[in-house]
C-alpha cells in the first residue's frame, strides 16, 4: 500500500505542477490512473502532503457557491519533482 501511495502522491505533485487545483479537479485527474479512489481519502492524502510541506493551500471563493480550498505545489513538492 505504500508504494501506491507514494506513486499517487507524486502523480499529485505533476497534476500541481501544471497550476493550482481544488481537491475535485485533483481526483478527476487521479481517476484516469485510479479509478476506487474516494474524495475523503483524497483529502486526507492533500492534508498529509501539505504537512510535510510538498503543497501549500489556501482558501478562495469559490465561483458560484461557497469557499473553496485551492492547492498548489510547496517548496519540497518541487524539489521532489525535480
Amino acid at each position: 500500500m505504500r508504494d501506491s501511495r507514494d506513486w499517487i502522491h507524486n502523480r499529485i505533485l505533476l497534476i500541481l505542477d501544471g497550476g493550482p487545483c481544488h481537491g475535485y479537479d485533483i481526483l478527476r485527474s487521479l481517476n484516469e490512473y485510479v479509478s476506487d479512489l474516494r474524495l475523503t481519502t483524497l483529502y486526507r492524502w492533500l492534508h498529509s502532503m501539505e504537512s510535510e510541506g510538498l503543497i501549500v493551500s489556501e482558501v478562495q471563493p469559490g465561483p458560484h457557491g461557497p469557499d473553496r480550498r485551492v492547492y498548489n505545489l510547496g517548496s519540497r513538492g518541487e524539489t521532489r519533482l525535480r
